[in-house]
């Protein structure tokens, strides 16, 4: 027995729809009486083998069929190869119609193609089934029974012009109201103006509008997404437009992929930072986490918006001392993914190390290490000519051995001793989990990240900078790579005190910055140590001297314009609003004073 669907307001079947229903294998589906792009069918088929359009004759008494006033409304197989195409475009089905008649000299009810189809058969239900080979495209049940929800459900296509448009609350540029007339271009307007497409869902009048234009299914999807984002209306947005299938999923990019928290020892905690964070595209990331294991701890637990620090952490009070690293996962269930990601995590517990370790192998071990290379860079400095510094006039250190052995004797002490120090003090800082090794490469990654930088920096300023100088290029790198070291052990001591802290990896992650910043800061200081190289021989030509002196003309004279101007608005409204002077009256002159006028005029005389 096949599967029934009844298509728009009726729950009664007609009268083919339940021939078929009883007649065909269990593979089919039969959709009574749908409506796709204003063509109504009396039944559709939905089988392994294809679709079959069925459209019975009129007048026969005693039959349920629908009898629409206007022929034109007829289904039509155009109107379901449409269909089809817009809402599973994936899909190339067999596509059948087929005229059919009850058959009169039958005492049941049978069906039967009518005679006038070329196809004819004594029985509609073995033409269905028989007369068309295997469709691979339907061979899944699962798209079968979509197809013909499909197909049951939506009697308007995503592409399908509406009989009214959807207006929308805001305007488009000139004043003109934005309006949708298909289902794909109100969540295209949707997913650009946010506000708005919040407001239209949270407010009902999409759900009404999409109801009443015969989209039922997505006037659901509405309403169920404004219930599950009620605490945030971004997020019942968003579950609205990939609900729809129209737009793409939001990008979640993880960093790191693998979630290694190192070494730790047994019942001392750890922990370990995961970023999520927005890719590229469109969307509105939000979801939530759930840790495969009792033992692990996540904060926080949901996420949402660009960008999210997630701190793991483990109890490993209750695990047992393995020499395999212990793994874990933790799920991610984000609207970036119909199913959820998993993320590895993994750690080593290690055991407790002996005192006379601690104490004494490691430091060696960064000395040991550390020295080696301090030497070699001291080497580096001797090959490349690089004098030593004088002693009072004297001479350079160790000069009886020699000019060029002296020079190199002196960086290869000088060098050697600093790294030598600075490996001692990593050693001793090291922290007790982390085995000599797994400490070691740590450490000479960030000294090669840091001498790489150093160098670049080094050798930009002495090329942008000091053009006349007899500073080399080379010198200026040796010096970077000689001085690598220094951040290198500080970063490594600041990471192993962290370890203490689970709540300072927020902090000093975010501390960083995103990429883009980091850029621009980088981008900014490539230009300032080149811009002497660059610039200055520009300014100093004949050309460029003579474009400053123009452009230093013009804003002296722009200047004094400027304050000509202000001056003169200030004096007027001063005069205009300030300014009460009156005639001005003779003041008789005191007596005394016109006294002592009279005897000064005398004495000259």
């Amino acid at each position: 027995m096949a599967e029934l669907l009844v298509a728009g307001d009726s729950d009664m079947p007609n009268a083919v729809s339940m021939y078929l229903r009883e007649m065909l294998p269990q593979e089919y589906t039969v959709v009574s009486e749908p409506t796709v792009h204003r063509r109504l069918f009396d039944a559709v088929v939905v089988g392994p083998n294809g679709l079959v359009a069925l459209q019975a004759t009129d007048g026969i008494p005693g039959d349920v069929l629908t009898a629409p006033a206007d022929p034109a409304a007829c289904g039509d197989i155009r109107a379901l190869q449409a269909f089809v195409s817009e809402e599973f475009p994936a899909l190339r089905p067999a596509y059948r119609q087929f005229a059919v008649e009850r058959d009169p000299t039958s005492p049941l009810p049978l069906w039967k193609v009518a005679a006038a189809d070329p196809a004819g058969s004594s029985s509609l239900a073995d033409a269905i089934a028989a007369d068309a080979p295997a469709d691979a495209a339907l061979a899944d049940e699962i798209v079968r029974d979509a197809l013909a929800v499909a197909l049951r459900d939506r009697r308007l296509t995503a592409s399908q012009q509406t009989t009214r448009p959807f207006v929308f609350r805001s305007s488009r540029l000139l004043g003109l109201s934005a309006q949708a007339w298909s289902i794909r271009e109100a969540v295209a307007i949707m997913d650009r103006r946010p506000d708005d497409g919040i407001y239209h869902l949270t407010n009902g009048t999409l759900e009404r509008w999409l109801r009443d234009e015969g989209a039922p299914h997505l006037a659901q999807l509405a309403h169920d997404a404004v219930l599950e984002g009620k605490n945030d209306r971004r997020r019942a947005l968003e579950i609205f437009l990939v609900g729809t299938d129209l737009v793409s999923r939001p990008a979640l990019v993880i960093r790191p992929k693998v979630l290694d928290l190192g070494y730790v020892l047994n019942g001392a905690p750890v922990a370990g930072l995961l970023r999520l964070q927005h890719g590229r595209g469109r969307g509105y990331l939000f979801g939530s986490l759930a840790a495969g294991e009792t033992w692990l701890r996540l904060d926080p637990k949901e996420f949402a918006g660009r960008s999210t620090d997630i701190v793991v952490s483990a109890d490993t009070s209750l695990l047992p001392i393995v020499t395999e690293p212990v793994r874990a996962h933790l799920l991610i269930d984000a609207n970036a993914s119909k199913e959820p990601i998993a993320v590895p995590v993994q750690f080593h517990i290690a055991t407790t190390p002996a005192r006379f370790n601690r104490i004494a192998l490691r430091p060696l071990a960064g000395l040991a290490v550390a020295g080696a290379l301090g030497i070699f860079i001291g080497l580096l400095f001797g090959i490349a000519g690089v004098p030593a510094p004088l002693l009072g006039g004297a001479g350079p250190l160790f000069s009886g051995a020699g000019p060029l052995l002296g020079d190199t004797l002196f960086w290869v002490a000088a060098i050697g001793s600093l790294w030598a120090l600075l490996g001692v003090i990593r050693g001793a800082k090291q922290p007790q989990a982390w085995p000599v090794r797994y400490a070691t490469v740590r450490w000479l990654r960030r000294i090669l990240m840091w001498a790489g930088a150093l160098m670049g920096i080094a050798v930009l300023a002495v090329w942008g900078w000091m053009r006349d100088s007899d500073i080399s290029l080379v010198l200026a790198a040796l010096g970077g790579l000689a001085a690598g070291i220094l951040p290198a052990t500080i970063g490594e001591v600041q990471a192993a005190g962290a370890l203490d802290n689970p709540a300072l990896l927020t902090g000093r992650y975010r501390a960083m910055g995103s990429v883009v910043r980091t850029a621009a800061g980088v981008l900014l200081l490539v230009a300032f140590l080149s811009a002497p190289r660059l610039v200055v021989p520009t300014l100093e030509s004949p050309t460029g001297r003579e474009a400053l002196r123009t452009v230093q003309v013009q804003t002296e004279g722009h200047w004094q314009r400027l304050n000509e101007g202000v001056g003169g608005l200030v004096t007027r409204l001063y005069l205009r609003y300030y300014d009460r002077r009156v005639p001005i009256q003779p003041t008789p002159a005191p007596k005394a004073e016109l006294g002592d006028l009279l005897g000064s005029l005398r004495a000259l005389r």
